[in-house]
């Protein structure tokens, strides 16, 4: 009996280890939901890049998987989405003068 609960336990904290690290270490503020492109002068006429920067927490084998969502106007209807660390907008993929909003998600594979 005394081995079972040995073992459960082990596995129990295992499992909790394993949660943890599964959640990437984000640098600074730029995987936040964040509102660009609010003036004139910039929006729509040169091209933005934005960028998410997060670091793995397995020291092994990072794994790190990007996505993001791009709300055109903010008006809550997704207009473009995407798997990349980084994205540089213009006018070919939907910028335009306005309020636009980027929801970005970071998974840890390990």
């Amino acid at each position: 009996m005394k081995q079972l609960i040995i073992f459960l336990i082990t596995i129990w904290s295992l499992s909790i280890n394993a949660q943890t690290d599964s959640i990437p270490l984000i640098s600074d503020k730029t995987c936040e939901a964040e509102i660009f492109c609010t003036d004139s002068v910039n929006c729509g006429v040169l091209p933005i890049k934005l960028t998410c920067d997060a670091k793995s927490r397995s020291k092994n084998l990072p794994l790190l998987v990007y996505t993001y969502k791009i709300d055109w106007d903010s008006d809550g209807v997704i207009d473009l989405t995407g798997s990349k660390q980084s994205i540089t907008l213009d006018s070919s993929n939907g910028l335009k003068l306005g309020k636009h909003k980027i929801i970005w998600e970071v998974k840890d594979f390990q």
